[in-house]
């Protein structure tokens, strides 16, 4: 694992369905759970589910 813990996971199948979310590892003292982050306006949640993820208002890919 990368020393970066938030270092963006990359996966051919994350790519490709989900292209605007990016997957990341919270360092171990925060319990290293892995989370997915919107990219378009930086929402984050744990765990990693895309279709569970509280857009901020005016985000474009609430709608999507």
């Amino acid at each position: 694992m990368s020393t970066n813990a938030s270092a963006a996971l990359k996966t051919a199948a994350n790519d490709d369905i989900e292209s605007a979310y990016t997957y990341h590892i919270e360092p171990a003292t925060q319990g290293g759970c892995r989370y997915v982050r919107c990219e378009t306006c930086g929402a984050e949640c744990v765990p990693a589910t895309p279709a569970r993820l509280t857009h901020r208002p005016g985000c474009t890919e609430a709608d999507a």
